[in-house]
Protein backbone atom coordinates (compact mmCIF):
# COMPACT_ATOMS: atom_id res chain seq x y z
CA UNK A 1 0.00 0.00 0.00
CA UNK A 2 1.01 3.88 -0.89
CA UNK A 3 -0.03 6.19 2.00
CA UNK A 4 -0.38 10.27 1.48
CA UNK A 5 -0.38 12.39 4.01
CA UNK A 6 -0.81 16.08 5.49
CA UNK A 7 -1.93 17.42 8.21
CA UNK A 8 -5.94 17.20 6.76
CA UNK A 9 -5.74 13.86 5.06
CA UNK A 10 -4.06 10.48 5.16
CA UNK A 11 -5.22 8.73 1.75
CA UNK A 12 -4.19 5.27 1.20
CA UNK A 13 -3.35 3.60 -2.41
CA UNK A 14 -3.52 0.15 -3.37
CA UNK A 15 -0.99 -0.88 -6.40
CA UNK A 16 -3.44 -3.37 -7.62
CA UNK A 17 -5.90 -1.35 -9.48
CA UNK A 18 -3.99 1.89 -8.55
CA UNK A 19 -7.01 1.72 -6.22
CA UNK A 20 -7.98 4.45 -3.40
CA UNK A 21 -8.79 1.74 -0.63
CA UNK A 22 -9.00 4.68 2.36
CA UNK A 23 -9.43 8.57 2.75
CA UNK A 24 -8.80 9.74 5.93
CA UNK A 25 -10.38 13.56 6.85
CA UNK A 26 -8.05 13.62 10.27
CA UNK A 27 -9.51 16.57 12.67
CA UNK A 28 -12.22 14.30 12.63
CA UNK A 29 -10.74 10.63 12.22
CA UNK A 30 -13.06 10.36 9.24
CA UNK A 31 -13.05 7.47 6.86
CA UNK A 32 -14.24 9.24 3.88
CA UNK A 33 -14.43 5.82 1.47
CA UNK A 34 -16.96 2.43 1.51
CA UNK A 35 -15.20 -0.06 3.28
CA UNK A 36 -15.61 -2.85 0.41
CA UNK A 37 -17.89 -5.04 1.71
CA UNK A 38 -17.58 -8.00 -0.65
CA UNK A 39 -20.88 -9.26 0.55
CA UNK A 40 -22.68 -5.65 -1.10
CA UNK A 41 -19.28 -4.68 -3.21
CA UNK A 42 -16.16 -5.60 -2.81
CA UNK A 43 -14.65 -2.86 -4.29
CA UNK A 44 -13.81 1.24 -3.02
CA UNK A 45 -12.62 3.37 -6.14
CA UNK A 46 -12.25 1.52 -9.19
CA UNK A 47 -10.34 2.76 -12.27
CA UNK A 48 -12.58 2.24 -15.13
CA UNK A 49 -10.44 1.06 -18.19
CA UNK A 50 -10.52 0.81 -21.44
CA UNK A 51 -13.95 0.70 -21.01
CA UNK A 52 -16.80 2.18 -19.04
CA UNK A 53 -19.76 -0.22 -18.07
CA UNK A 54 -20.33 -3.40 -20.90
CA UNK A 55 -19.43 -4.21 -24.18
CA UNK A 56 -22.62 -5.79 -25.60
CA UNK A 57 -22.53 -9.70 -24.80
CA UNK A 58 -18.82 -9.32 -23.14
CA UNK A 59 -17.28 -8.76 -26.58
CA UNK A 60 -16.06 -6.67 -29.44
CA UNK A 61 -14.75 -6.56 -32.83
CA UNK A 62 -11.75 -4.81 -33.85
CA UNK A 63 -10.46 -5.44 -37.61
CA UNK A 64 -12.35 -7.56 -38.42
CA UNK A 65 -11.16 -10.08 -35.24
CA UNK A 66 -13.93 -10.31 -32.14
CA UNK A 67 -12.37 -9.85 -28.38
CA UNK A 68 -13.71 -10.59 -24.79
CA UNK A 69 -14.19 -8.12 -22.19
CA UNK A 70 -15.75 -7.62 -19.33
CA UNK A 71 -17.37 -5.27 -17.34
CA UNK A 72 -15.57 -2.11 -16.90
CA UNK A 73 -12.28 -3.63 -18.37
CA UNK A 74 -9.30 -4.96 -17.05
CA UNK A 75 -7.23 -1.83 -15.16
CA UNK A 76 -8.96 -2.05 -12.06
CA UNK A 77 -7.84 -5.85 -11.33
CA UNK A 78 -3.87 -5.11 -12.54
CA UNK A 79 -0.78 -4.38 -10.59
CA UNK A 80 0.47 -0.82 -11.61
CA UNK A 81 3.96 -0.21 -11.00
CA UNK A 82 4.90 3.17 -8.61
CA UNK A 83 6.85 5.39 -11.12
CA UNK A 84 7.47 8.42 -9.22
CA UNK A 85 6.20 8.47 -5.19
CA UNK A 86 6.57 11.67 -2.54
CA UNK A 87 4.70 12.24 0.71
CA UNK A 88 2.21 13.96 -1.06
CA UNK A 89 1.68 12.80 -4.65
CA UNK A 90 2.39 9.45 -6.07
CA UNK A 91 2.37 8.43 -9.98
CA UNK A 92 1.56 4.59 -11.03
CA UNK A 93 1.77 3.27 -14.75
CA UNK A 94 -0.06 0.06 -16.37
CA UNK A 95 1.01 -0.78 -20.08
CA UNK A 96 -0.02 -3.18 -22.38
CA UNK A 97 1.57 -6.84 -21.96
CA UNK A 98 0.84 -10.23 -23.01
CA UNK A 99 -2.27 -10.59 -20.94
CA UNK A 100 -4.47 -7.03 -22.02
CA UNK A 101 -3.44 -7.49 -25.52
CA UNK A 102 -5.91 -10.87 -25.43
CA UNK A 103 -8.80 -8.54 -24.70
CA UNK A 104 -7.72 -4.90 -26.30
CA UNK A 105 -4.86 -5.50 -29.46
CA UNK A 106 -3.45 -2.28 -28.38
CA UNK A 107 -0.20 -0.44 -27.10
CA UNK A 108 -0.57 2.14 -24.55
CA UNK A 109 0.31 3.82 -21.22
CA UNK A 110 -2.06 4.63 -18.35
CA UNK A 111 -0.54 6.74 -15.34
CA UNK A 112 -2.89 7.67 -12.36
CA UNK A 113 -1.16 10.62 -10.06
CA UNK A 114 -2.62 11.20 -6.79
CA UNK A 115 -1.97 14.34 -5.37
CA UNK A 116 -2.99 15.68 -1.85
CA UNK A 117 -3.51 19.32 -0.95
CA UNK A 118 -4.99 20.37 2.12
CA UNK A 119 -8.36 18.99 2.18
CA UNK A 120 -8.43 17.91 -1.25
CA UNK A 121 -7.18 14.71 -3.10
CA UNK A 122 -6.64 15.16 -6.30
CA UNK A 123 -6.47 12.34 -9.12
CA UNK A 124 -4.82 12.53 -12.75
CA UNK A 125 -5.39 10.46 -15.62
CA UNK A 126 -2.87 10.40 -18.61
CA UNK A 127 -3.39 7.99 -21.79
CA UNK A 128 -0.88 7.72 -24.31
CA UNK A 129 -1.06 6.38 -27.43
CA UNK A 130 3.09 5.06 -27.92
CA UNK A 131 2.04 3.28 -31.46
CA UNK A 132 3.68 4.99 -34.19
CA UNK A 133 1.04 4.03 -36.69
CA UNK A 134 -2.28 2.75 -34.91
CA UNK A 135 -5.10 5.00 -33.21
CA UNK A 136 -5.72 4.12 -29.86
CA UNK A 137 -9.97 3.99 -28.54
CA UNK A 138 -10.90 3.72 -25.15
CA UNK A 139 -12.58 5.23 -22.45
CA UNK A 140 -12.10 5.99 -19.15
CA UNK A 141 -13.80 6.76 -15.89
CA UNK A 142 -13.66 6.37 -12.03
CA UNK A 143 -15.75 4.78 -9.63
CA UNK A 144 -14.92 6.07 -5.96
CA UNK A 145 -17.85 4.86 -3.45
CA UNK A 146 -17.99 7.43 -0.69
CA UNK A 147 -18.72 6.48 3.01
CA UNK A 148 -22.53 7.85 3.29
CA UNK A 149 -23.76 8.65 6.06
CA UNK A 150 -20.56 10.35 7.10
CA UNK A 151 -21.14 8.65 11.14
CA UNK A 152 -22.99 6.54 13.49
CA UNK A 153 -24.71 9.58 14.36
CA UNK A 154 -27.06 10.19 10.86
CA UNK A 155 -29.20 8.13 8.39
CA UNK A 156 -28.46 7.80 4.55
CA UNK A 157 -31.78 9.94 4.06
CA UNK A 158 -30.25 12.79 5.86
CA UNK A 159 -28.19 13.23 3.12
CA UNK A 160 -28.69 15.07 -0.26
CA UNK A 161 -26.56 15.59 -3.70
CA UNK A 162 -26.14 18.97 -4.37
CA UNK A 163 -25.16 20.23 -7.92
CA UNK A 164 -22.75 23.39 -8.61
CA UNK A 165 -25.94 24.99 -10.24
CA UNK A 166 -29.45 24.14 -10.89
CA UNK A 167 -30.02 21.37 -13.38
CA UNK A 168 -32.25 20.55 -15.96
CA UNK A 169 -31.25 17.25 -17.32
CA UNK A 170 -32.70 14.09 -18.25
CA UNK A 171 -31.33 10.22 -16.58
CA UNK A 172 -30.56 7.74 -19.52
CA UNK A 173 -31.80 4.88 -18.43
CA UNK A 174 -30.51 1.36 -18.27
CA UNK A 175 -31.05 -2.25 -17.46
CA UNK A 176 -29.07 -5.48 -16.82
CA UNK A 177 -26.01 -3.45 -17.29
CA UNK A 178 -27.16 -1.60 -20.60
CA UNK A 179 -28.65 1.18 -22.08
CA UNK A 180 -32.32 0.53 -22.98
CA UNK A 181 -32.42 3.48 -25.96
CA UNK A 182 -34.71 5.49 -23.26
CA UNK A 183 -34.41 8.50 -21.32
CA UNK A 184 -36.37 10.16 -18.15
CA UNK A 185 -36.97 13.65 -19.54
CA UNK A 186 -36.07 16.59 -16.92
CA UNK A 187 -35.50 14.34 -14.15
CA UNK A 188 -34.14 17.60 -13.02
CA UNK A 189 -36.06 20.32 -13.42
CA UNK A 190 -34.05 23.52 -12.75
CA UNK A 191 -33.45 21.90 -9.62
CA UNK A 192 -29.66 21.88 -7.69
CA UNK A 193 -30.75 19.25 -5.28
CA UNK A 194 -31.77 15.13 -5.13
CA UNK A 195 -32.52 14.30 -2.03
CA UNK A 196 -30.89 10.89 -1.32
CA UNK A 197 -33.22 7.89 -0.39
CA UNK A 198 -33.05 4.38 -1.45
CA UNK A 199 -35.72 4.10 -3.59
CA UNK A 200 -33.59 6.61 -5.84
CA UNK A 201 -31.86 3.54 -7.02
CA UNK A 202 -34.41 0.86 -7.34
CA UNK A 203 -33.78 1.12 -11.82
CA UNK A 204 -29.86 1.11 -10.55
CA UNK A 205 -27.80 4.21 -11.62
CA UNK A 206 -28.37 7.43 -12.20
CA UNK A 207 -26.44 8.33 -15.72
CA UNK A 208 -26.09 12.45 -16.91
CA UNK A 209 -24.74 13.83 -20.06
CA UNK A 210 -23.11 16.87 -20.36
CA UNK A 211 -24.11 18.86 -17.01
CA UNK A 212 -23.39 22.26 -16.41
CA UNK A 213 -22.29 21.93 -12.91
CA UNK A 214 -18.23 21.55 -12.18
CA UNK A 215 -19.33 20.26 -8.87
CA UNK A 216 -21.20 17.45 -6.83
CA UNK A 217 -21.31 16.86 -2.96
CA UNK A 218 -22.82 14.34 -0.77
CA UNK A 219 -23.85 16.94 2.16
CA UNK A 220 -25.55 16.49 5.70
CA UNK A 221 -29.05 17.85 5.71
CA UNK A 222 -28.12 19.27 9.49
CA UNK A 223 -25.05 20.07 9.70
CA UNK A 224 -22.09 21.77 7.21
CA UNK A 225 -20.51 18.07 6.72
CA UNK A 226 -19.90 18.16 2.90
CA UNK A 227 -17.92 15.78 0.47
CA UNK A 228 -17.67 17.37 -2.98
CA UNK A 229 -16.16 15.67 -6.30
CA UNK A 230 -14.83 17.94 -8.66
CA UNK A 231 -15.19 16.78 -12.27
CA UNK A 232 -15.00 19.34 -14.85
CA UNK A 233 -14.65 18.40 -18.38
CA UNK A 234 -15.96 14.67 -17.94
CA UNK A 235 -18.95 14.53 -20.36
CA UNK A 236 -21.00 11.79 -18.46
CA UNK A 237 -21.61 11.28 -14.47
CA UNK A 238 -23.02 8.24 -12.98
CA UNK A 239 -24.52 8.37 -9.38
CA UNK A 240 -24.88 5.00 -7.90
CA UNK A 241 -25.35 2.63 -4.72
CA UNK A 242 -26.07 -1.40 -4.52
CA UNK A 243 -30.41 -1.33 -4.76
CA UNK A 244 -30.54 -5.04 -3.83
CA UNK A 245 -28.24 -5.57 -0.78
CA UNK A 246 -27.99 -1.84 0.39
CA UNK A 247 -24.71 -0.87 1.79
CA UNK A 248 -23.63 2.58 3.52
CA UNK A 249 -22.73 4.45 0.59
CA UNK A 250 -22.77 6.29 -2.65
CA UNK A 251 -20.64 6.39 -6.05
CA UNK A 252 -19.78 9.58 -7.73
CA UNK A 253 -18.35 8.58 -11.15
CA UNK A 254 -17.24 10.88 -13.59
CA UNK A 255 -16.83 9.01 -17.20
CA UNK A 256 -15.15 9.37 -20.61
CA UNK A 257 -17.47 7.25 -22.09
CA UNK A 258 -21.05 4.98 -21.24
CA UNK A 259 -21.73 1.28 -20.96
CA UNK A 260 -23.03 -0.08 -24.12
CA UNK A 261 -27.06 -0.19 -25.36
CA UNK A 262 -28.88 -2.98 -26.26
CA UNK A 263 -28.20 -2.56 -29.96
CA UNK A 264 -24.90 -1.21 -29.85
CA UNK A 265 -22.88 -2.01 -32.49
CA UNK A 266 -20.21 -4.90 -32.09
CA UNK A 267 -17.18 -2.47 -33.58
CA UNK A 268 -15.11 -0.82 -31.05
CA UNK A 269 -14.50 2.41 -32.41
CA UNK A 270 -17.90 2.96 -33.07
CA UNK A 271 -19.06 2.88 -29.56
CA UNK A 272 -20.95 5.92 -27.86
CA UNK A 273 -18.29 8.04 -25.99
CA UNK A 274 -15.10 6.65 -26.91
CA UNK A 275 -11.97 8.26 -26.96
CA UNK A 276 -9.22 8.11 -29.66
CA UNK A 277 -6.09 9.10 -29.51
CA UNK A 278 -3.69 9.73 -33.36
CA UNK A 279 -0.37 8.19 -32.89
CA UNK A 280 2.11 9.49 -30.57
CA UNK A 281 -0.65 11.88 -28.43
CA UNK A 282 -1.55 12.08 -25.27
CA UNK A 283 -5.03 12.28 -23.35
CA UNK A 284 -5.36 14.09 -19.85
CA UNK A 285 -8.18 14.10 -17.54
CA UNK A 286 -8.57 15.45 -13.89
CA UNK A 287 -11.00 15.59 -11.17
CA UNK A 288 -10.84 15.97 -7.23
CA UNK A 289 -12.13 15.12 -4.14
CA UNK A 290 -13.06 17.28 -1.30
CA UNK A 291 -13.86 16.91 2.15
CA UNK A 292 -15.56 20.03 3.98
Amino acid sequence: MIQLENDKLKLIISKLGAEIKSLIYKPQQRECMWHADPAIWGRTAPILFPIVGQVRDNHYKYNAQSYNMTQHGFARDCEFIVVSEHSDAVTLELIQNETTLKKYPFQFSLSITYRIISQKAEVSYKVTNPSSTETLPFSIGAHPGFACPFDNESYFEDYDLVFEQCESANRIEFSEGLLTGSITKDYLNNSAKIPVNRALFKDDALIFKQLKSKTVSIKHRYSNQELKLHFNGFPYLGIWTQPKQPGNFICLEPWYGITDSKNSSDEFSEKEGRQTLAPNQTFKAHFAIEVI
